[in-house]
Parts: structure tokens; sequence; C-alpha cells
């Protein structure tokens, strides 16, 4: 049972297990209610024997032996604001659908605000039908007044199919823990799963969660730091010096090699923490794009020293942008956040 996962789009309003209530008839008694993600955030050993329930939002980058995939219709959240940014002024513009109709102007923005909506809704949905590595069941909700996700689905549903023969993994079963070795110590090499690699791993998220808030910099950037810091303890539990990760990053950021790629430009526009699809159909996950008018630029920041396959890894991510945006000018940096250091990739 823990090899199998629930992924919830649109997800409904249930009440935690601490809360009182964890039975399949609660579940369903509030499965018509929306709520936020964050009532779906509850954490489980990962090797407790349960049903893991979570959003896509969640699930991105996780498989399991077998998914359900549990689709809910809902209307379409529509706020009609736009943000428009033309060098130093920014222009915040209501637009409702009867007014796009009188303009040719409000038409286009209107359109392209619903295009990014339909897109973020394939993605979701792509994100959420490739979790499963055996085994995927689909339950889709439909709505008599809203079509989202099911519109993107079969009319008639997925037909059932033969279920696919899977060989069980053995299970190696150490007999006997040996608790010492007399080795010389130039032989002792840390293990990934010691304290001190975890610690490194757990260092390594903190910082990308604390740089996914920065977007340019400028004169208030130590106040942003500030509040990206804080917002980055609440996702990743990890305990360290502020003071001085705050000091290397300032560094980092206002380094001047790194200056023309994080400043304010006219027609910029960067993504941080954004996925691109492979070829094969895989996600990739890159730290920071930069997209200008003549070229496109990726950054990867990197905690700790340098490590064989960095190059590699970030020469892959230019080869995707550069089918993407059909562009030969790309460019990608590696940043080394501890060495205040940063290397162009050719």
């Amino acid at each position: 049972m823990k090899r199998c996962f629930i992924i919830i789009f649109n997800p409904p309003l249930v009440k935690r297990p601490e809360e009182g209530e964890n039975s399949l008839k609660a579940f369903i008694q509030f499965a018509g209610t929306p709520s936020e993600d964050t009532n779906w955030n509850i954490d489980i050993p990962a090797d407790a024997d349960a049903v893991r329930v979570m959003t896509i939002h969640k699930a991105k980058g996780l498989e399991s032996k077998v998914t359900i995939v549990l689709l809910f219709d809902t209307q379409p959240r529509r706020d009609g604001l736009f943000l428009e940014e033309d060098g130093e002024f920014v222009r915040l513009i209501h637009v409702t659908k009867s007014a796009a109709e009188e303009s040719p102007e409000l038409r286009a923005l209107y359109e392209k605000k619903e295009l990014n909506r339909v897109v973020d809704d394939l993605n979701k949905l792509y994100v959420a039908l490739t979790r499963a590595e055996h085994e995927m069941y689909v339950i889709s909700v439909k709505a008599s007044r809203a079509k989202t996700p099911s519109e993107f689905l079969p009319e008639h549903g997925y037909g059932a199919r033969e279920r696919p023969t899977v060989r069980r993994e053995s299970v190696r079963v150490r007999k006997s823990v040996v608790l010492s070795h007399d080795l010389p110590r130039s032989q002792v090499q840390p293990s990934d799963y010691d304290g001190i690699a975890i610690h490194e791993i757990r260092r390594g998220e903190f910082v990308h969660a604390v740089l996914q808030g920065i977007d340019y910099v400028d004169a208030s950037l130590g106040e942003r730091l500030d509040k990206a810091i804080a917002r980055a303890h609440l996702q990743v539990p990890f305990e360290d010096d502020d003071v001085i990760l705050r000091s290397k990053l300032l560094s980092v950021l206002t380094s001047h090699d790194l200056q023309p790629y994080v400043l304010r430009r006219e027609g910029r526009q960067v993504l941080n923490e954004q996925e691109f699809v492979r070829r094969d159909g895989s996600l990739t996950r890159m730290d920071r794009v930069i997209i200008d008018l003549d070229a496109v630029t990726v950054l990867d920041y990197k905690t700790g020293d340098e490590r064989p396959g960095y190059t590699e890894q970030v020469a892959s991510y230019m080869k995707i942008l550069g089918e993407f945006y059909k562009t030969s000018s790309v460019k990608g940096f590696l940043a080394y956040i501890d060495r205040n250091l940063i290397r162009p990739v050719a």
C-alpha cells in the first residue's frame, strides 16, 4: 500500500486525521467543497503503510508503482487583472469578458491570460498523468457548470485495460550488522546518507527555496532576502546561521559577473524554478531562466564545491532552451554560493 498515492486536481476540503476525521465516509462527504492546498499537506514517514494523498504541485518529481488521479471539475478563477511593465512604470488593468469584446487591445490581453490559464491546466494534468510506474487509475468528477479538467480527457473516458504483470522486487535482508570496521582513515568516505550529507542536501534545498523568491536585484534586495529566508524556513526544515547565509547570497547576487542577468531590463522575463519538458517527455526544472529580446540565459545555483557533471547539466539546459525558444543565442552559468564564483558554461 505504501507504494500508492492519490493526486488531487482542484482539491476538496477534508479534515486531517489529527482533527478527528480519517474515514472514507468523511473524505467523500467533504469531497465537493474546494479548499487550499495546505489542507492536504500531511507529513507521514516514507515507510508508512499508508496511501499518500497530495496535490499535483506536491507530486512533482515523485513516482509510485500505483497512482490514483482524482480530478474535480471547477470553474476557472478569472480575476480579470493584467499587469504590464514598461521600464520603470507598471500598469494594472482590469478587463472583463464583456469589455474585451469591445476593444481589440483588451481582447488581446484577455485572450493571452486565458491561453496562459489553459497552458497551466495542461501542465498540471501532464504532471498528474505521468506519476505512475505500473498502474494508473483516473477518476474524473464532472460538474454541470464546469468542464476543467475533464474537457482535456476522452469524452467517454478511458477503457479498462489488462493489468500489467509486475515482478515483485526482491528485498535484501541483512542478517547481522557490523558495528565497526578497521580501515585506514584515508579510505573512509562519507556515505550519501550520513548526517553531513543529509545536512548539505537540506541546505541546498533551503538555498534554492530562498532564491526562488528573488526575481530582480535592486535597492530593496536586503529586505526581500530577509522575507525570502523567512518563507524558506516554512518550506524546508533546516536550521543554520541565517546571517552568514544572507551575506553569501548578497555577495553572489550583487557580484559583477552576475549583474547583467539579475537587473531589470526592458522586455526581460524571469522564470524561477521553471519546469521544461524534454523530447522524451521527462521534466527538468531550471533554477533561473532569463528571457531577453535577443537572448536566453540559464543560471544554475550550487552550494558546496564543484562536482563532476555540473557543467554537462547546464549544457543540457542550454540545449533544451535553444530548441524551445528557437534561438541560437543561449548562455549558461553556474553560480557557486559558498565560493562566490560565477562560472560560464560554453
